[in-house]
């Protein structure tokens, strides 16, 4: 029997991000601020309004898919006034945003401070999905009392000395957080698997961590002169529909593709300003919290664009057969049509296929640079509609192979290679991958000691049985070792770390001592669940082998401390305050089920030291 805990480790987040500024002029260009260009007021307002950029991401898990609708999300200010800034509902596969947001919308918004957000999610139709025994299983989703979902709606109440501020001049970035591994317990032993629900959503203001962000929408205008171009915000593979407006900027080292053709710099941006407006633009990059504006890293335009004049398969190699490649967990984009994923689809490749790399403008690789382990976008036509045999002709066609995870623990550390136990690869269990054929005759690469070129990473603080994420691209079929090339590295020992905590039924008494120093977890009370661990870098350390855990609040960043209770949840960002909050809720009769956290863990201290808490109340 698997712990309920394995299939919602690391799961999925809802992330908004909200920037109060000015109202845009009518032909798309700012009035001004010069990064945002705003559609039409969502509510009744004067030129004094400010404006809310919409985003989402996902946190690393094993969740392969969880599509859910959100037809809602509103704004509520002190005087009661509500805002809606979401123009239309959308259905989103929250198991796709891994490891960057994506902008949802951009609305304009009246004047005042924000108190509260409601956040409207409609189960009718949601299709989630996890691994088991490496095969993508459909998963049933219930309310935690074993109803059915449907319309669900739940208020977030801002914490009180971080409330959002909206006027003119005055930006402010709001981040709303959808953590499935808080909010889920995931049954792999019944059929269908099932799992029972108690989404639990929290909301910062002005948060120091981003991700990675990624823009879809059609072209509105390009600016050769400011380096920059404006496009109207359509996001997920939505082809209908206005979701605001948002300039980007892009810079010398902006790595452009644009109708499958390779540029860098302003040579990239001025193909851009010969295509007609409407044109599909696809970008990713960063935001400057400071300066207000989204700088893209990769620009993507035309019939690059996944789904514009062709079909397309997202997903990772898992074996390679002559030109066949097999790909597991694949979303299938067909062209100007709806989004669906499937199990496993065969692409098959060819002398003329184009492969390309993602962010790397110079590359030019043939089908021989694609070997397992290797994610992928691949472009060409589906051969056929048999939903459990799809197959991907891409020989006339083009792949871009984009930037992969792999996570593991190591088991040799040398000057630029480490070799990994792996655990994942693409979001994958190692297990489902064949590596015959990856490497020289008698070298194909193995999982259990996986050749990582590191380069010139930094690996001076790892010791053998690190637990490691490293970002990178497969090398090429037939060419290992090394296995992989590695452009990041992150040590999973003191960072990153995840404690999963449950009482079944919930209790009165979780905590030894609870107060503004620190929770010490009650390990010898008898309703603790099948919950209890620390997990970095999905190794999982069980605290009831401990002497005891303590919980602290992180003292290097400003954290975040949510109490659940129903369908309220009520936001801190001052630890001490919310340990008292969590204190009077109990000294009123109320009961923990379950604290979930994300922080690093001490092996020597027994110590959590948590960015983030999150508590359910019965």
């Amino acid at each position: 029997m698997a712990p309920l805990y394995k299939t919602d480790w690391l799961a999925t987040l809802l992330l908004a991000l909200a920037l109060a500024g000015c109202n845009g002029s009518s032909d798309g260009t700012p009035a001004q601020t010069p990064d945002v260009s705003a559609p039409p007021p969502t509510a009744a307002c004067s030129d004094d309004c400010g404006t809310v950029l919409v985003g989402l991401t996902d946190a690393d898990g094993d969740f392969l898919q969880y599509s859910v609708g959100i037809s809602s999300l509103s704004l509520e200010r002190a005087d009661g006034v509500t805002v809606e800034t979401l123009p239309q509902s959308a259905t989103i596969d929250f198991a796709q945003y891994t490891e960057l947001t994506e902008f949802l919308s951009a609305a304009t918004v009246p004047p005042g401070v924000y108190v509260a957000a409601e956040i409207t999610l409609d189960y009718t139709d949601a299709k989630v999905s996890v691994e088991l025994d490496g095969v993508a299983v459909e998963t049933e989703v219930f309310g935690e009392d074993g109803s059915e979902l449907g319309v669900e709606t739940f208020r977030l109440q801002f914490a009180d000395d971080r409330r959002l501020v909206v006027a003119p001049g005055l930006p402010s970035l709001m981040i709303v957080d959808f953590d499935l591994a808080a909010s889920h317990e995931v049954d792999l032993t019944t059929t269908p698997v099932s799992a029972l629900a108690y989404p639990f959503l929290v909301a910062d203001i002005d948060p120091i961590d981003s991700k990675p962000l990624r823009l879809r929408g059609p072209l509105i205008d390009v600016d050769l002169d400011n380096s920059s171009y404006v496009v109207a915000v359509r996001p997920f593979w939505l082809w209908r529909g206005d979701f605001g407006r948002l300039r980007v900027h892009t810079s010398d080292d902006t790595a452009f593709e644009v109708d499958g053709e390779s540029y860098t710099g302003a040579a990239g941006l001025t193909a851009m300003a010969d295509l007609p407006d409407g044109t599909p633009t696809l970008a990713f990059g960063i935001l400057d919290v400071t300066a207000r504006h989204f700088t893209a890293r990769e620009v993507y335009a035309g019939s690059s664009v996944p789904g514009h004049s062709s079909d397309a398969v997202r997903g990772v190699i898992t074996a390679r057969v002559d030109d066949v490649l097999q790909v597991r967990g694949a979303t299938i984009i067909r062209e100007q049509a709806n989004v669906v994923f499937r199990g496993n689809v065969e692409i098959v490749v060819g002398p003329e296929t184009v492969v390309r790399k993602a962010g790397d403008a110079r590359f030019d690789g043939g089908s021989g640079a694609l070997s397992v382990g290797q994610r992928i976008f691949a472009f060409g036509r589906i051969a056929n509609d048999t939903p459990d045999s799809l197959l991907l002709d891409a020989t006339d066609g083009r792949i871009r192979m984009l930037r992969t995870i792999v996570t593991g623990t190591t088991n040799d550390i040398r000057d630029t290679q480490i070799n990994l136990d792996t655990q994942k690869i693409g979001g994958r269990n190692a297990g489902i991958f064949d590596f015959s054929g990856t490497g020289m005759p008698g070298e194909d690469a193995d999982p259990d000691d996986y050749e990582v070129d590191t380069g010139l990473l930094d690996t001076t603080e790892l010791v053998i049985g690190s637990p490691v994420k490293v970002s990178g691209f497969v090398s090429a079929f037939g060419q290992a070792p090394p296995d992989f090339s590695a452009s990041t590295l992150a040590d999973f020992s003191g960072i990153q770390s995840l404690l999963f905590i449950g009482w079944n039924p919930s209790t009165a008494t979780p905590f030894l001592t609870l107060g503004p120093e620190g929770l010490v977890i009650d390990l010898e009370n008898p309703d603790i669940g099948l919950r209890h661990h620390v997990v970095r870098g999905g190794i999982a350390t069980d605290l009831l082998t401990l002497p005891s855990a303590g919980i602290l609040a992180n003292g290097d960043r400003p954290g975040l401390y949510a109490i659940r209770e129903g369908r309220s949840i009520r936001i801190h960002t001052d630890f001490g305050f919310f340990t008292r909050d969590l204190a009077n809720r109990l000294g009123a009769s109320k009961t923990v089920r379950s604290a979930h956290g994300t922080g690093s863990w001490s092996d020597i201290d027994y110590e959590f030291k948590a960015g983030r808490i999150l508590v359910r109340i019965n």
